[in-house]
């Protein structure tokens, strides 16, 4: 995939809805009935369309697209949606102290955060994205910074729910522990590296603890390393996960380079 698709300018021509299409796909010629998942289409491609129309004026939705995932039928839902009312501009809200009061759950995250009490139906489990990536090289102490401006950077990152089902930013640094196993070797190490992933894949962090997001750093013999990254999705979801890597990973190696300032926070 390439980057975010422009959006057509001035309407939805077949013309328009097939230059979008094949700048996200990267692709050359396209067949109009043939099925665009087939071509190399995925979910979050297909989001990244959406929100594109969706900002030109369209009313499209991703169930529209996803149920005729053809060029032959987008073109035909494009023409009729094309009058709706797309999605409303987003006004950035001022920065003063009332942003660090509560304020209320959306209603996925109200069922996750219902849903991972016992005694629920299907209940009693956490819905979080538990990342693991091995390298070599990482330093605690930069990764720990790294980490700290993260979470000051991203609000849901420090975020906690109380009893009432409202969630506030709090201004603690980053939950990160050092799990040095460098000593550790065969059998053992292998071992305690399970022991570590069953906890960290299986986990149920506490919202009321403002525990949505978490790192660990295994260091490992060799000079290897294991970073596991948890991320609750009360606090974000798959494409979140991928802003935030992009982010962390920009905090590590251009430490003295700021990213650019955010002009919108989830509330």
């Amino acid at each position: 995939m390439t980057g975010t698709p422009r959006p057509p300018d001035g309407g939805f021509t077949a013309e328009d809805i097939r230059a979008t299409v094949t700048e996200a796909l990267g692709a050359g010629e396209l067949d109009e009935d043939r099925d665009l998942f087939a071509l190399g289409l995925d979910s979050l491609g297909l989001m990244r369309l959406v929100g594109a129309w969706r900002r030109a004026g369209s009313s499209v939705t991703f169930q529209d697209l996803v149920d005729k995932p053809v060029l032959s039928a987008w073109y035909a839902i494009l023409r009729e949606r094309a009058g709706g009312t797309g999605t409303p501009a987003v006004a950035p809200a001022p920065t003063s102290g009332d942003d660090e009061s509560p304020f209320a759950l959306s209603a996925m995250q109200h069922a996750y955060w219902i849903g991972r009490q016992d005694g629920q139906p299907l209940g009693g489990v956490a819905p979080h994205f538990a990342v693991e990536l091995d390298g070599t090289g990482l330093d605690p102490a930069r990764l720990r910074t790294a980490l700290d401006h993260l979470v000051a950077r991203h609000g849901m990152l420090r975020a906690s729910v109380d009893a009432d089902g409202r969630q506030w930013y709090g201004d603690g640094p980053a939950r990160f522990a050092v799990h040095d196993l460098r000593a550790l070797s065969g059998e053992e190490l292998s071992a305690r590296l399970a022991e570590l992933r069953e906890r960290h894949t299986h986990a149920r962090p506490d919202p009321a603890a403002g525990e949505l997001f978490r790192a660990a750093l295994c260091l490992l013999p060799g000079d290897r390393t294991r970073l596991q990254i948890g991320l609750d999705m009360m606090a974000g979801d798959a494409l979140s996960l991928r802003v935030l890597l992009a982010d962390l990973r920009h905090l590590y190696t251009h430490p003295d380079v700021p990213l650019p300032p955010l002009s919108l926070t989830y509330r």
